[in-house]
């Protein structure tokens, strides 16, 4: 079961969380998956807790608040730092421990596909379907999103892409956008193992005006 559901909040708005979507959906079908789904997320709220903590954290890591005549500080209202005879140490070099590796992971493969036979039409079979899978990634743009899946994982730890398909572009191809806000994704696993996904959903909040405009609903 996987989804990607807009959640319209705001403080100056009413609280559209999925229980109340409940009683909002449209059809039977519609409250059923947004029932299971509240489910879902709510059984993982700690797991899911913990991770916005620590995502929050990750950004400061990356975007220090303060500025001060000697760069980003990490901790520049600490009352440590400003402590008589002790050397104030900011480590905002961060950053670094981020792009470099994933841009050293983010180097593709070289990629052949083999022939199924011995014979020349299967090996022309096999250079046509090269050709055709060198386009699709070319179409998509796939080693940029291959370097942000990268820098997304080494920055938070985890990332995930989410492959549809393009419905829209007459040749009907398969597309992939990469998750770049982890802890607004919610993913339950079949088992403490965490190496085989059951079900994902995409929360995310909205303004009100900003969720009017972008799905033409009144919230």
């Amino acid at each position: 079961m996987a989804s990607n559901l807009s959640i319209g909040a705001g403080p100056m708005s009413a609280d559209m969380t999925l229980y109340r979507g409940v009683k909002h959906a449209a059809s039977d079908a519609d409250r059923e998956i947004i029932y299971r789904l509240s489910s879902r997320v709510a059984a993982i709220k700690p797991y899911q807790d913990r991770l916005r903590e620590w995502c929050d954290r990750a950004d400061l890591l990356y975007y220090p608040d303060d500025i001060t005549q000697g760069g980003a500080d990490l901790w520049a209202s600490d009352p440590s730092a400003r402590t008589p005879g002790r050397s104030h140490v900011s480590v905002n070099t961060f950053p670094v421990y981020v792009d470099v590796p994933a841009a050293l992971q983010a180097v593709e493969p070289i990629e052949n596909m083999l022939a199924t036979g011995t014979e020349k039409s299967d090996r022309e079979a096999a250079a046509e379907l090269e050709r055709l899978y060198v386009a699709w990634k070319q179409k998509e743009d796939f080693d940029l999103k291959w370097h942000k899946a990268c820098t997304v994982k080494g920055l938070y730890g985890m990332t995930a892409g989410r492959i549809y398909w393009d419905t829209e572009d007459e040749e009907k191809h398969p597309c992939i956008e990469i998750v770049e806000q982890p802890k607004n994704l919610h993913i339950g696993y079949k088992s403490d193992q965490y190496d085989d996904v059951e079900w994902a959903a995409y929360v995310t909040r909205y303004e009100p005006n900003a969720l009017i405009e972008e799905f033409g609903v009144d919230v």
